[in-house]
């Protein structure tokens, strides 16, 4: 009761006014966090109908075919490799009164929240056998659109969540409390949209996304106005410091920060290290049925606040052990929770708690978060420019342009394994996919997978080795940023005070 009686005293005294040497209020936070549901929610939603192979609405729902599924990400990554260099020269250039990532949030999710919308009624217009191309183009069309807006959403809100505070002690704290909070949205409505399809044909019927998509889209851009209102941007720079930064400039920068190339380096390796969560798998085609949707209700509720553990003690660790060893710590235990998942490939419930058991050591990921923020505080320190919008965009193009290969390797299995080809395409648009119903050929496939993820996790570890921006280092530059706002602004002041902050 201690302990519960000095936390709401902790919260209490601090609701509104944060602790002394910190930026941010526990109602501030709280809002933030409200916020990023509504950008999770976002993201969740594409989830059904991304362009992988084990999203429902393009899989099991259209039926659009592995290698088309691939050759639509294809498209979709040339896409954003235009995007990722105009979103970080749009992020970086955009100077208002309400900041540099507030009104992008709200000018984002409109055209978002409509692309999202038209994925659940557009392609669903031509089922049928004769016209999968015309789905296929319509779906492809739409998926290239979202492209630019929906990741660029996710860099603006990642971006605001980097600058609310320079205290990297209490960042750690801000970035585990948000990540539990910010996907609350989310885990509802995964536990809710399985449970509900059961009254309108299941998981593998569009009704059930077009009913769902506009309420939660709706909700989605509701939730983000609490960032946009309720939160200050606060970065170490001269008061009258206005943000200009060219296309070439910013480009130099990044390819010249040691640390942003590691990490990055990291990113790229790591990528696949998701490609072992066959939950969905699990739940359509090994259990099947009525009870597969019931079981993935559950599933992925459970699963995903496997990911809370870990976000909670990451600050934990990261303060004993620090960011370097923490998340080098992070990779050898996605390898040892994903191995093993080789032993229960007959038992689709051991399965499952298996990759509960994996996402415990996933919620410690949210560790790079920390890492990528003391990055750019490195380049502010180094060339004096605050450059969230291209640092976070070049990555993502780098890891965009490594990734259309590495997508090409759940679809070439799906079809040289499984047989799923064009001839497979019949009035029933979920034919093609039952394949993964036969025992051999599934678990061929999840054999590859898991073997990928954990090769991922290993390559991913090596070039964390490398870094040394220790937090002794980083604990410098604030203070020396600290002392150059100060000069440039001719006086003396504590960090928040010296922060250009925007209400």
């Amino acid at each position: 009761m201690n302990i519960v009686a000095k936390l709401y005293h902790e919260i209490k005294d601090h609701w509104s006014t944060p602790k002394a040497g910190n930026s941010i209020s526990y109602k501030e936070t709280l809002l933030h966090g409200i916020g990023g549901n509504g950008e999770s929610l976002f993201e969740g939603i594409n989830g059904y109908a991304g362009t992988v192979v084990s999203s429902i609405l393009t899989a099991s729902v259209y039926g659009i075919l592995p290698m088309d599924i691939w050759l639509m990400g294809v498209i979709v990554a040339l896409v954003s490799l235009i995007r990722m260099p105009l979103a970080g020269f749009i992020i970086d250039n955009t100077n208002t009164k309400l900041g540099k990532f507030r009104p992008l949030l709200i000018f984002l999710a409109i055209p978002t929240a409509l692309l999202l919308v038209a994925l659940a009624y557009i392609p669903a217009q031509f089922m049928g056998a004769d016209g999968y191309s015309a789905r296929f183009i319509s779906f492809t069309i739409i998926s290239a659109l979202l492209a630019f807006f929906l990741p660029t959403l996710a860099s603006v809100y990642d971006g605001l969540t980097q600058v609310m505070t320079m205290n990297t002690n209490e960042r750690s704290g801000f970035f585990a409390i948000l990540n539990v909070v910010r996907n609350l949205f989310i885990s509802v409505m995964q536990i809710l949209l399985p449970l509900l399809a059961g009254f309108v044909g299941g998981m593998k019927s569009v009704k059930i996304y077009q009913i769902s998509f506009p309420v939660l889209v709706i909700i989605a851009i509701g939730a983000l106005l609490a960032s946009v209102f309720g939160t200050k941007e606060r970065m170490i720079i001269p008061q009258n410091k206005s943000n200009k930064v060219s296309f070439m400039l910013g480009l130099k920068r990044c390819v010249k920060n040691k640390y942003f190339i590691i990490k990055s380096s990291s990113d790229i390796l790591a990528s696949l290290r998701g490609v072992a969560n066959i939950m969905t798998w699990i739940c359509l085609y090994q259990i099947g049925g009525e009870r597969g949707d019931q079981v993935l209700a559950v599933a992925v509720t459970v699963l995903g606040f496997g990911h809370v553990p870990g976000m909670i003690l990451a600050p934990l660790i990261v303060k004993k052990f620090g960011k370097q060893k923490s998340f080098i710590g992070v990779h050898i235990l996605g390898i040892l929770t994903t191995l093993p998942m080789l032993l229960f490939l007959k038992s689709p419930y051991v399965l499952l708690a298996m990759l509960f058991v994996q996402n415990l050591s996933n919620g410690l990921y949210t560790i790079e978060g920390m890492i990528n923020a003391d990055i750019l505080d490195y380049e502010q320190h180094r060339s004096g420019e605050r450059l969230e919008g291209f640092f976070n965009n070049f990555r993502k193009m780098i890891i965009t342009l490594f990734g259309i290969g590495t997508a090409l390797i759940t679809p070439y299995i799906l079809q040289t394994y499984c047989g799923i080809g064009r001839d497979m395409v019949g009035t029933e648009l979920d034919n093609a996919y039952n394949a993964l119903f036969d025992e051999t050929k599934r678990n061929k496939v999840f054999v590859v997978l898991i073997l990928i993820a954990a090769a991922s996790f290993f390559l991913g570890m090596i070039p964390i080795f490398f870094y040394g921006l220790t937090e002794e280092k980083h604990a410098q530059i604030i203070k020396d940023l600290k002392a150059r706002a100060e000069a440039a602004d001719g006086g003396s002041a504590e960090v928040g005070d010296l922060a250009q902050s925007t209400d």
